[in-house]
C-alpha cells in the first residue's frame, strides 16, 4: 500500500511539475484530455467492486485529504519552488526588482 501511495504521489508532483515548467506542452495535448480521461474512467470501472465503492464514500478522509493536497498544497508548493529558484537566478544575473517586474507583467 505504501509503495502505491509514493507512486501515485510522485505521478502528481511530475504532473504538476510539468505543466508548470513546460505549460506549452499542454496546448498540444489538450484536445485529447478528454478522450484519455474518458478511457482512463471506462478502464478504471470495469474492475470496480460497489462494496469498495461504498467503503470509500462511508470514510471519505482519504480523498479529502488527497483533494486538499492536489488542489492547494501541490500549486502553492510549486509556485514557492519556481519563485526561490528563480528569485535566485535573477538576484545572481541581473536583480530581483527586475524579476518582481517580471511577474507581474506575467500574472493572470
Amino acid at each position: 500500500m505504501l509503495h502505491d501511495d509514493l507512486v501515485l504521489i510522485a505521478a502528481i508532483a511530475g504532473s504538476v511539475t510539468a505543466g508548470v515548467i513546460l505549460p506549452a506542452t499542454g496546448r498540444l495535448i489538450e484536445p485529447y484530455i478528454l478522450v484519455w480521461l474518458g478511457a482512463l474512467l471506462f478502464l478504471n470501472l470495469l474492475r470496480l467492486n460497489s462494496s469498495d465503492l461504498v467503503a470509500v464514500f462511508k470514510k471519505p478522509r482519504q480523498i479529502a485529504v488527497l483533494s486538499i493536497i492536489k488542489i492547494v498544497a501541490l500549486p502553492a508548493g510549486m509556485y514557492a519552488l519556481v519563485y526561490v529558484v528563480m528569485s535566485l537566478l535573477f538576484y545572481q544575473s541581473c536583480s530581483f526588482r527586475a524579476f518582481q517586474q517580471a511577474l507581474a507583467c506575467h500574472s493572470l
